[in-house]
C-alpha cells in the first residue's frame, strides 16, 4: 500500500494528563522529522499542561484550553484553528472535548488513536490477555503515522528544560542536601487514585533502609495534593537526609530536580513518566493496574514491582478510590524489600 505524503499544516489534539503528554513526545519527534524543518506542526493542550511541551523544539505553536474547558472554550478555540487550515488533525486523546473539536475543523483530515477500548474492558473485567502484549501507549499514538510511512525512533520520551530552570533548580537541591551524599533516590509516592498508592509506611520503611545501608539522600516529589503524605515521610526520616520538594516546585522544575536522582521510586502515575522523560532509572509500583495496559516506564532504564500473582488485578486501568475486593492486596503484599532490591540491582547496572 502506497504511503500518503507528509503533511505540511498539522496539528496534534492531547489535552491531558501529565504522563498521556509526555507519552506523545516521541510522536511529535517522528512527525517533525519526517515533516521536515518548515512544517507547521502545532499542538492543542489544556492550559495548566503547557509547560509539559513549551519547549519542545519540535513543535511550531501551542494552543491552549482554558482550565474551564466548556463548550463556549471549545468553540472559541476551534475558530482559532480552523485559521490554520491544517491538512490533518492527529486526536491522540479521542474524548468528547476533541471530538467537538474535530467536529468543527471539518476540512481536514482526521486520524485518531485507537485506544484498544474493547480489549482493555476484557483485560480488566475478564483477565483476558494477562501476559501477552499489548501496545505501550507510545505505540498506539505512532499508529496514526503508519498511512505516512512516518516510524519513531527510540529515543524515548523527552520534556525540554530551560537552563535558567534547570540551574536554579540544581543550586536549591544542591544547597539543601546533605554535601556530596550518595547516592540520591528520588520518591514520589502519590498519585491521583487510592489504588495506584503504595502505603506511605512503606515508602518510610524504604527510606530509612537506603538511608541506613546506602548513605543516602531522599528526595520527595509530588504536587499540592502530596504535600500531606510527603510531609508525614519527611518526619520520619532523619531530617538532614531529606528534601521535601512537594508542591514547592513547578512541573519544569521538579523534571530538573529528578536530574539528580540515581534512581526514581514511583507509583504508576505521571511522576513515574517525568522520570523517564529525563531518563531516569525507574522503580515503579504497579497495584491496581498492570503492564499489559500498556503505562509502564518507556524508554529508560526500568523495574516494575508488582503482585503478579492476583487474579483480581488489573481491576480498573486507572485506578479506583478502594479495593474491590477489601484486601488491598495488590499493594500490601509489595515489600520494602521487594522495592529496595530493586533500586540496588538498578544501581548496579549504572
Amino acid at each position: 500500500m502506497r504511503s500518503r505524503a507528509v503533511p505540511h499544516r498539522t496539528v496534534i489534539f492531547r489535552l491531558s494528563s501529565l504522563g498521556d503528554i509526555l507519552l506523545t513526545t516521541p510522536f511529535i519527534r517522528a512527525l517533525r522529522k519526517a515533516a521536515g524543518p518548515d512544517a507547521q506542526i502545532d499542538f492543542v493542550v489544556k492550559e495548566q499542561y503547557a509547560d509539559l511541551v513549551r519547549y519542545n523544539p519540535h513543535l511550531s505553536a501551542i494552543h491552549m484550553l482554558g482550565s474551564g474547558g466548556g463548550i463556549g472554550a471549545l468553540f472559541s478555540l476551534a475558530a482559532g484553528l480552523r485559521k490554520q487550515k491544517y491538512e490533518v488533525v492527529f486526536d491522540l486523546h479521542r474524548s468528547l472535548r476533541t471530538l467537538v473539536l474535530r467536529a468543527l475543523l471539518p476540512s481536514s483530515r482526521k486520524e485518531v488513536i485507537n485506544k484498544r477500548t474493547l480489549r482493555r474492558w476484557e483485560l480488566v473485567h475478564w483477565k483476558r490477555g494477562i501476559g501477552k502484549y499489548f501496545p505501550h501507549a507510545v505505540e498506539r499514538y505512532c499508529e496514526t503515522l503508519i498511512p505516512y510511512g512516518i516510524t519513531p525512533d527510540d529515543n524515548g520520551l523527552e520534556i525540554v528544560i530551560p537552563e535558567d530552570v534547570l540551574g536554579y533548580t540544581a543550586e536549591q537541591v544542591a544547597a539543601r542536601l546533605v554535601p556530596h551524599a550518595n547516592p540520591v533516590i528520588g520518591i514520589c509516592p502519590g498519585a491521583r487514585h487510592f489504588t495506584k498508592r503504595w502505603p506511605r509506611e512503606k515508602y518510610v520503611g524504604v527510606g530509612q533502609r537506603l538511608i541506613r545501608e546506602l548513605g543516602a539522600s531522599i528526595l520527595l516529589f509530588g504536587g499540592q495534593e502530596e504535600r500531606d503524605v510527603c510531609e508525614e515521610i519527611a518526619r520520619q526520616l532523619p531530617t538532614a537526609s531529606v528534601l521535601d520538594l512537594a508542591g514547592s516546585f513547578s512541573i519544569l522544575e521538579t523534571a530538573a530536580a529528578m536530574d539528580a536522582c540515581a534512581v526514581v521510586i514511583t507509583n504508576d502515575s505521571g511522576l513515574m513518566h517525568l522520570a523517564a522523560a529525563r531518563k531516569r532509572p525507574v522503580v515503579a509500583l504497579f497495584g491496581s493496574t498492570t503492564r499489559e495496559l500498556g503505562f509502564f516506564p518507556y524508554g529508560t532504564k526500568s523495574i516494575v514491582v508488582e503482585e503478579e500473582g492476583l487474579s483480581c488485578r488489573p481491576c480498573s486501568h486507572i485506578g479506583l478510590d478502594h479495593c474491590p475486593e477489601k484486601h488491598f492486596r495488590c499493594m500490601l503484599d509489595l515489600g520494602v524489600d521487594d522495592v529496595v532490591g530493586a533500586v540496588q540491582r538498578l544501581m548496579a547496572e549504572r
